[in-house]
């Protein structure tokens, strides 16, 4: 009888850790979040974002040109 309840905390604790195994290799291929298709290629950080570049705004055509 003490034979079979040594066997059967064993066998509890190879299930135990395999399940454990599965569970935080699982954990651990999540993929981040995908980021939204307007903010593709954007700067991640404040720093980039004063660095990115500004779009020039359109200059006016002067009234001689018109």
């Amino acid at each position: 009888m003490r034979d079979i309840r040594s066997l059967v905390a064993v066998v509890t604790f190879v299930v135990a850790l395999a399940v454990l195994g599965i569970v935080g290799a699982s954990l651990a291929q999540q993929k981040p979040p995908e980021e939204p298709g307007w903010a593709k290629g954007r700067p991640k950080t404040d720093e980039a974002m004063k660095m990115a570049p500004v779009p020039a705004f359109p200059v006016p055509t002067p009234v001689d040109q018109l």
